[in-house]
C-alpha cells in the first residue's frame, strides 16, 4: 500500500459482486443453495485467520468476528459480522453476506468495508474481503466483478452489480455543501467508472479497434453501462423535474418531494444524504474491476468534499447546476461514457461557470472526457494536499491516455477491446472476467494500465522562473493535549510578489502521517518578512486520533504559481490524542420488585490527567424497541454517581454508561440485564394431616437404628440380596463394568424362621451423582417354605461360610456384587494421515492441506484435542480443536504462501492429544515457494528528484519502490545519468522501499535531461526521462559524507564526518540537518547543525547519530542537507552517506521475565503474575504481555517504563473458550511507539493449554 496521510472524511464502500459457475452463469436453484451454504460456513473462519495479521490500523480497531442471523425481507439471512471501533463508539458491520435488497432471482454477495480513516485501511478490507470470498467458495466457482453478467439475456430487477460509497465524518452543516459538489460531477464519475457493456453474449452496436499507431477503441451504438441504463428503480430518477435537487438546507422532506419518493424508499436515488449513519451515499457506480479504481474513486470524492467544506469555510458557494444539464449528461455518460457529448449549463454565472462549462483557456467542453478534465483541474490542489496523485492513475490513463493509448478509454470501452481481441467469443471474455477479478480484487495495480501504459499527461511549463522563499518554523510545545491549540511560529520571507497557498499538517513522526490538514492562502512581498502564529492558523491533535503517547512534529508546505515549493518542520513533541477512561459501576440486581426504589453506584476514573476539561457522563436505560435516558451530567473526574434504578413498570432493561470528552464518546460500559416483577404474596402450606404424622412416628420408631447388624450362620443357603459394599457407598459412584456369568442355585435348605434385615438400594449410575446409602428397613419374621439342602455346597457357599471379617460383617444380609471394572481405562487410539495438494505454489497462491483423524478404538471417542501448526520461517498455530472421532473425521486447510505464512518453503503438522499425551502426529511433504515473476513483484511508485540542483554538485534521485511476490531478497539496480552515469545495487526484501542514488549534477548551467532506470534481476522495470534545472556553481564545496562502520549494533551510535570548503571570498553562512533515514524512507533521528564559513575557509562537520533499537535488522544512510546563504543568493545542497545495516546488540537492550505458569490453566481463571522489566536504553520503553490464540490476542498487561529496571504485579483472567485450545503468552516491547524486533530484547514466550 502507498504511505498515505489519514483521509479527511470517513470512508466506506458496500461491494456487489457476482458469484458464478465455471462458465460465468449466475448460480440459481440447487446450486445457488450449495455454493451459498458452502460459502457462508467458510467466511468466517478465512476472515478470523485474516484478522490475526491485520495491520496494525486495522488490529486496534477490530473488536471482533462473528456470525449471526438477521431477518431481512421476511427471511433468516446469514452475515458474518465485523464489530468495529469508531468515533462514536463500536459498530457491528455485515462484511460478508447476502445483498439484504434480495431478488427473486440469484442472490448478489454484499462485501462491506467498515468506516476507514486512512487509504492504507480501506486497500486492506477490500482485498481482505474479496480474498475471504474466494477462500470460501468451493472448487469450480467463481467471482465476476462488474454492473451486469454478460450472459443475461435480459435484464431483471436486483441482478446487477454496484459499489455504493458512504463518505461520512464531516460536520452536520458540511453536509449540503458535499453532496451539492458530488451532485454538480455525477455524470463525470459515471463516465470514468461505466463498466458494463454486455448484455445476450454481445454487444448491443459495434465494435471496432484501430490499431495502428495508437490504440482507438470504437464502439458505435454500444451502450457503455447496461445497468444504469434500465435500472430507474434504485437509481435517478432520470427525469430533471425529479432529479436530486441542490440542497441550501439538509432538508429530507423538500428532498423527498422533489424525488417523489417516501422513507426509506428515497435512499435509491443517484446521491443521499440522509443516511442512518450520517453519511452521504453515492450508489451510481458499476461494481469496479480492480482495487486500484475502487481508490481512485475515493480519491476523487475525498478531494470533491474537501473542496466543498474549504469553498463554503471561505464564503463560497458550490455551483448550483440544473437538473435538466445532469440529466442530459448523465444519459449520454451512460451511453457513450467519456466519449459523450457534454452540454454546458448556460445558467451558471462567473468563476462557477467558467469551472464547470469551459477549459482554462475558455474553450467550452463538448466532451465528456474534456470535462473530467477539467474536473480534475478544479480539485488539483486539494488532491496534491491529500498526496493522491498515485492513486487517480487509472483514471488518468483512462482520460488523458498513454504510448499506445489513444484517449479517452472508459473500463467499458477497455472491454470492448478484450471483446474485439477475442474475436467476439463471449467464453473468452467472460473467463478474461474471472482472471481480472481474482487478480486485481485481491492484489494491486489495474488492467487498463497492464494493457497499455501509465499515462501521458501534458504539463505546461511555467514562463518564468519561481520566486524563492525561505522559511523557518519552531514550536515550544514539549506535550500538546488533544483539542489543545499547538504553540508554533512559521517564518516567511520572499523574494518577490506572489499569492501562495500554505498547507499546515499535524504529523505522526512514527508514520509520517497526517491527523491533521489546514491551508491558508498567504500573500508575499518582496524583502518584507511574514509571521504566522498559532493564533493565526490553530492546529490541534484531534480527539481520538490515536491511542497512548505519540510523537507528532508540524509540517508546513508553501506551494503556487510562480512560487518555489518549499517545506519546513519543527522539532518532535508529544502528544495524546485519547483519554483513557474507567467506568466501574456495582453489579446490578438481577430482579427488582415494582416500585422498589434501588440506586446504583458508579465511579468513573481517569488514567490520564492531561486532559484536565469536562467529561459528559449519560446513563441510558435500554428496553426492547426504547431507550430511555436516566442521567445526563457534565462531571470532572474522578467522580461516584449514584443514578436510580427504574422500577415503575414490569420490563427487562439494561444500563448503558457513556462518558464523553469534547462531544466524543471515549469510555462506554453495559449492565447485566435488570428484570422488574411484580411484588408476589407468599401462600401460607396447609397444615400436614394427623393421620400422616402418625405413620411417620411409626415408620422411624420400627427404624433399625444400629448398624451392627449379627450375621446368619455360616451354613445358611440364603438367597443372596444385591447391594453395594461399605467402601462404594463412601465414593462418588463411577460408571460401572458389570462381568455376567452364569449361576445355577442351590438345593434349597430348610430355614428356620427368624428376624431378617432386607436391604433396600436406591442407586444411579452416572458419574455425575454421588451414590445413596442404602436405607435399611425391619420387617416381620416370616416362615419360609422347606428347602433341600445340596449334596455339595456350591464354591459361592463355600466363600460364604469362610469367617469374615469385622468389616465385611457389618449386616445381616448376604451381598453379591456386580464386578467393578471401572479403574481399568480404555486406552485411545488414533491414527493422522494426511498430505498438501502440491510440492509447489506461487507466491499468493493457496495450498490445500487435508488431514484424517481415524479412531482406532471405537469404544474411546474423545474429545481430542487437535492442533495444525504451519512450520515456516516461522511456527504458527492455525488451528487448535476439540475433536470427537466415532469412525474418522477430515480436516482441510487452505493456506496462502506469502500472506498467511513467509519463507521459501513451509509444512503442516497436525497433531492429535488426549490429555497431555500426543497419541498421533502427522507432517506435510515440505512446500516449494517460487516468487513471482520479476516484472510482477516489483514496481515502482515514484521518482522524487529536486527541481534545482547547483552545478557539479551532489544530485539524490530517490526511487520509490514497491516489492511483492518474492520469498528471498532481490537484487535492484539504479542508475542515473547526467555528465556520468551512476549505478548502484541494492538486496531488498518484500516491502516498500525508498532508494536513494547520489549522482555528480551537470557542470553547465540550463534545464537538463535525467535518465534514470531501474533493474530487477537483469528485467528491466523503469525507464525515465525527468527536467531539472541546474543552478550556478554553489559557494561551497562538500564532500561526500564518511561513516565509520556500515554495520552497526542497534541502539549504539553511529560516526559521520562531512567537509566543507568556501570557494568565495565572502563568508557564507550554513544551516541544516544531518538525519539517519532508513530504506523505507522514514526519518530516524536528526541532528541540526549552523555555522559560519570565512572567506576560503574550510571546516568539518563530525558528529554521532543514535541508532534505534527498532532499526535491528533494517538498511537505513546519513542524509545531509545543508542550506547555504552568501550575500542575496541561496543554495540548498545533498549528501548521502553508503548503505549501513543496522545488526542485532551484543547483549539484549531489553529483558523481561515473567512468572513461570503451569502447562495448563482453566477458563476464567485468575492468574498472578510478576513482570521484571530491565533495560538498557536511555528512552522509555512501553511493554505488553499478550496471550495469543489461533483465532484473537488478548492484552494482558501493559506497562510504560521509565526507570532502568522496574517490577509489576497483575492479575490476569484467562479468557473463555468453547473448546480446548492453545495460548502463547508473548511480549511486545515498543520504543516510541515502534516495536523493537525480538532479535534486540530477551523476553519470554510460554505456551499453555487451555481448557
Amino acid at each position: 500500500m502507498i504511505d498515505m496521510p489519514r483521509l479527511p472524511f470517513t470512508q466506506g464502500i458496500e461491494m456487489e459482486v457476482q458469484v458464478v459457475d465455471e462458465k460465468g452463469r449466475l448460480l440459481r436453484g440447487a446450486p445457488l443453495l450449495k455454493v451459498w451454504k458452502h460459502l457462508m460456513e467458510n467466511a468466517l473462519r478465512n476472515l478470523q485467520k485474516a484478522a490475526a495479521g491485520a495491520p496494525p490500523e486495522v488490529a486496534g480497531k477490530l473488536l471482533s468476528v462473528s456470525f449471526k442471523e438477521k431477518e431481512r425481507r421476511g427471511k433468516r439471512l446469514p452475515y458474518v459480522v465485523a464489530s468495529y471501533k469508531t468515533h462514536q463508539g463500536s459498530v457491528e458491520i455485515d462484511v460478508f453476506g447476502p445483498d439484504p435488497n434480495v431478488s427473486q432471482i440469484t442472490w448478489i454477495l454484499e462485501l462491506v468495508t467498515p468506516p476507514c480513516e486512512s487509504m492504507e485501511e480501506l486497500e486492506w478490507w477490500i482485498k481482505t474481503l474479496y480474498s475471504v470470498a474466494y477462500a470460501s467458495l468451493p472448487s469450480g466457482y467463481s467471482l465476476i466483478s462488474i454492473g451486469f453478467n454478460p450472459l443475461e439475456e435480459e435484464y431483471r430487477s436486483g441482478v446487477t452489480f454496484g459499489d455504493h460509497y458512504h463518505i461520512g465524518g464531516m460536520r452536520r452543516q458540511d453536509i449540503p455543501a458535499v453532496y451539492n459538489m458530488i451532485r454538480a460531477f455525477i455524470p463525470h464519475m459515471i463516465a470514468l467508472t461505466a463498466n458494463s457493456p454486455f448484455i445476450k453474449e454481445g454487444v448491443t452496436g459495434v465494435v471496432k479497434v484501430q490499431k495502428k499507431g495508437k490504440i482507438v477503441v470504437l464502439g458505435k451504438d454500444c451502450i457503455r453501462d447496461i445497468r444504469l441504463k434500465y435500472n430507474t428503480s434504485q437509481v435517478g430518477p432520470v427525469d430533471k423535474d425529479h432529479y436530486i435537487p441542490y440542497l441550501e438546507s439538509l432538508d429530507r422532506r423538500f428532498f423527498d418531494s422533489v424525488v417523489m419518493r417516501e422513507p426509506p424508499d428515497d435512499r435509491y436515488v443517484d446521491v443521499f444524504p440522509f443516511t442512518d449513519y450520517g453519511t452521504i451515499e453515492v450508489r451510481v457506480f458499476d461494481s469496479q474491476f480492480s482495487v486500484a479504481r475502487r481508490l481512485a474513486l475515493v480519491a476523487l470524492l475525498q478531494a470533491l468534499a474537501l473542496k466543498a467544506v474549504k469553498l463554503t469555510s471561505n464564503g463560497g458557494k458550490v455551483p448550483n447546476v440544473s437538473s435538466s444539464v445532469l440529466v442530459e449528461n448523465r444519459e449520454k455518460a451512460i451511453l457513450y461514457a467519456l466519449l459523450g457529448k457534454f452540454f454546458i449549463d448556460r445558467g451558471l454565472q462567473g468563476r462557477a461557470a467558467s469551472i464547470y462549462n469551459a477549459s482554462p483557456s475558455g474553450s467550452p467542453y463538448t466532451k465528456l472526457f474534456e470535462a473530467v478534465q477539467g474536473m480534475f483541474e478544479y480539485v488539483r490542489e486539494e488532491v496534491e494536499a491529500l498526496g493522491f496523485q498515485e492513486y487517480l492513475e487509472p483514471f488518468l490513463v483512462s482520460v488523458y491516455g498513454s504510448k499506445r493509448l489513444e484517449p479517452p478509454c472508459s473500463p467499458a470501452d477497455y472491454l470492448l477491446y478484450l471483446y474485439d481481441s477475442s474475436g467476439g467469443n463471449m467464453s473468452a471474455v467472460v473467463r478474461s472476467l474471472m482472471e481480472i477479478t481474482r487478480k486485481y480484487c485481491t492484489g494491486s495495480g489495474d488492467p487498463v494500465i497492464e494493457a497499455f501504459g501509465e499515462a501521458e499527461v501534458e504539463v505546461t511549463e511555467r514562463l518564468r522562473p519561481a520566486i524563492k522563499v525561505s522559511m523557518r518554523a519552531e514550536t515550544a510545545a514539549s506535550m500538546v493535549v488533544a483539542g489543545e491549540k499547538i504553540p508554533f511560529t512559521l517564518d516567511l520571507e520572499g523574494e518577490g510578489d506572489v499569492q501562495a497557498t500554505l498547507i499546515a499538517k499535524v504529523v505522526l513522526a512514527e508514520r509520517n502521517e497526517a491527523i491533521q490538514t489546514t491551508i491558508k492562502k498567504v500573500a508575499l512581498k518582496a524583502g518584507k518578512p511574514v509571521k504566522i502564529t498559532g493564533s493565526q492558523l490553530p492546529l490541534t491533535i484531534p480527539l481520538k486520533a490515536f491511542q497512548g503517547t505519540k510523537a507528532c512534529r508540524l509540517k508546513f508546505t508553501l506551494k503556487g504559481d510562480g512560487v518555489e515549493t518549499r517545506e519546513v518542520e519543527t522539532k518532535i513533541f508529544k502528544a495524546i490524542a485519547t483519554p483513557s477512561v474507567r467506568i466501574m459501576a456495582e453489579t446490578p440486581p438481577k430482579t427488582i420488585i415494582k416500585g422498589e426504589k434501588r440506586e446504583l453506584k458508579v465511579r468513573v476514573e481517569s488514567k490520564t490527567p492531561e486532559f484536565k476539561g469536562e467529561y459528559q457522563v449519560t446513563i441510558l436505560a435500554e428496553k426492547p424497541g426504547k431507550t430511555t435516558p436516566l442521567l445526563s451530567k457534565k462531571i470532572s473526574i474522578p467522580t461516584v454517581l449514584n443514578v436510580t434504578l427504574p422500577s415503575s413498570v414490569e420490563e427487562h432493561y439494561i444500563l448503558r454508561i457513556q462518558v464523553s470528552y469534547m462531544g466524543e464518546l471515549v469510555a462506554e460500559q453495559k449492565t447485566t440485564p435488570i428484570k422488574v416483577e411484580k411484588k408476589v404474596e407468599p401462600t401460607a402450606k396447609p397444615a400436614k394431616p394427623a393421620r400422616l404424622t402418625a405413620e411417620v412416628q411409626q415408620a422411624k420408631a420400627a427404624t433399625v437404628k444400629s448398624k451392627k447388624l449379627i450375621a446368619p450362620p455360616a451354613t445358611l443357603a440364603t438367597t443372596p440380596i444385591k447391594t453395594e459394599s461399605t467402601a462404594a457407598r463412601t465414593e462418588e459412584a463411577k460408571p460401572r463394568v458389570k462381568v455376567i456369568t452364569s449361576f445355577t442355585p442351590p438345593t434349597p435348605a430348610k430355614i428356620e424362621p427368624r428376624t431378617t434385615v432386607k436391604a433396600t438400594v436406591s442407586s444411579k449410575s452416572s458419574a455425575r451423582t454421588a451414590q445413596k446409602t442404602p436405607t435399611l428397613k425391619a420387617q416381620h419374621a416370616t416362615k419360609p417354605s422347606k428347602l433341600a439342602r445340596p449334596s455339595k455346597p456350591s464354591q459361592r457357599l463355600q466363600e460364604a461360610s469362610k469367617p469374615r471379617s469385622k468389616a465385611e460383617a457389618t449386616t445381616g444380609v448376604r451381598i453379591s456384587r456386580a464386578v467393578d471394572v471401572s479403574h481399568v481405562s480404555l486406552r485411545p487410539r488414533v491414527s493422522v494421515s494426511g498430505d498438501v495438494s502440491s510440492s509447489f505454489v506461487k507466491w499468493g497462491e493457496a495450498c490445500k492441506a487435508v488431514f484424517e483423524v481415524r479412531n482406532l478404538n471405537p469404544e474411546v471417542t474423545g474429545p481430542f484435542l487437535v492442533e495444525v501448526i504451519l512450520e515456516g520461517e516461522e511456527e504458527k498455530l492455525l488451528d487448535c480443536r476439540e475433536l470427537t472421532v466415532k469412525q474418522s473425521e477430515r480436516l482441510t486447510y487452505k493456506v496462502k504462501a506469502g500472506e498467511e505464512v513467509k519463507g521459501e518453503a513451509f509444512a503442516l503438522v497436525c497433531r492429535v492429544l488426549h490429555g497431555e499425551a500426543v497419541l498421533a502426529e502427522c507432517r506435510t511433504r515440505s512446500v516449494q515457494v517460487t516468487s513471482l515473476p520479476v516484472k510482477d513483484a516489483v514496481k515502482v511508485i515514484g521518482v522524487n528528484i529536486p527541481k534545482e540542483v547547483a552545478s557539479s554538485s551532489t544530485l539524490v534521485v530517490k526511487f520509490k519502490v514497491e516489492v511483492k511476490g518474492i520469498v528471498k531478497p532481490v537484487r535492484l539496480i539504479v542508475s542515473a545519468e547526467t555528465d556520468t552515469t551512476v549505478r548502484r545495487e541494492y538486496d531488498v526484501q518484500e516491502g516498500k522501499h525508498v532508494i536513494p542514488l547520489p549522482v555528480k549534477a551537470w557542470r553547465e548551467e540550463g534545464r537538463r535531461k535525467l535518465r534514470v532506470s531501474l533493474e530487477a534481476e537483469g528485467v528491466k522495470i523503469y525507464r525515465k526521462e525527468l527536467d531539472v534545472q541546474t543552478l550556478p556553481l554553489p559557494p561551497v564545496a562538500v564532500t561526500s559524507i564518511t561513516i565509520n562502520a556500515k554495520t552497526q549494533p542497534a541502539g549504539g551510535k553511529a560516526s559521520y564526518s562531512i567537509g566543507l570548503r568556501n570557494v568565495k571570498e565572502q563568508p557564507v553562512e550554513a544551516k541544516g540537518k544531518i538525519q539517519l533515514v532508513t530504506l523505507q524512507g522514514e526519518l530516524e533521528t536528526e541532528n541540526k547543525v549552523a555555522l559560519k564559513l570565512k572567506p576560503k575557509g574550510e571546516t568539518e562537520i563530525r558528529g554521532k547519530m543514535d541508532v534505534p533499537p527498532w532499526l535491528t535488522g533494517k538498511q537505513a544512510y546519513i542524509q545531509a542537507i545543508l542550506q547555504l546563504k552568501t550575500g542575496d543568493k541561496a543554495f540548498t545542497l545533498t549528501e548521502v552517506s553508503p548503505l549501513i545495516t543496522v545488526t542485532s546488540p551484543p547483549t539484549p537492550l531489553v529483558k523481561v521475565t515473567v512468572t513461570k505458569l503451569p502447562p495448563t490453566l482453566t477458563e476464567d481463571q485468575n492468574v498472578k503474575l510478576t513482570i521484571s522489566v530491565k533495560k538498557k536504553v536511555q528512552t522509555p520503553i512501553q511493554v505488553q504481555l499478550v496471550a495469543v490464540t489461533p483465532t484473537a490476542t488478548q492484552k494482558i498487561w501493559s506497562g510504560k517504563i521509565k526507570q532502568q529496571e522496574k517490577v509489576f504485579a497483575t492479575t490476569w483472567k484467562t479468557p473463555k473458550t468453547q473448546n480446548p485450545t492453545q495460548i502463547q503468552l508473548k511480549t511486545e516491547i515498543y520504543a516510541e511507539g515502534k516495536p523493537i524486533p525480538p532479535q534486540a530484547v530477551q523476553a519470554p514466550t510460554q505456551k499453555i493449554k487451555l481448557t
